[in-house]
């Protein structure tokens, strides 16, 4: 699979589930050898994603939106 691919099926589960854990989003891209944080950096400075955190009954939550499609 390319990186574009990983990158699509990412912002796919996102629609669906705005706040995912690590965990979630490894057993998504079913890839152990890509660097999620690496990859979540990226598509935030390609203007892919945003990420932004909220405070939920004392816990930091990490909410991550769709800003446009890959093309």
């Amino acid at each position: 699979m390319t990186l574009r691919e990983y990158k699509q099926r990412i912002k796919d589960f996102i629609e669906t589930n705005d706040n995912p854990q690590n965990w979630r989003l490894y057993k998504v891209i079913n890839n152990p050898d890509i660097k999620l944080k690496r990859l979540l950096n990226d598509m935030v400075r390609e203007n892919l994603i945003t990420i932004h955190y909220e405070e939920d009954r004392g816990k930091v939550k990490r909410i991550i939106k769709n800003k446009m499609n890959i093309e």
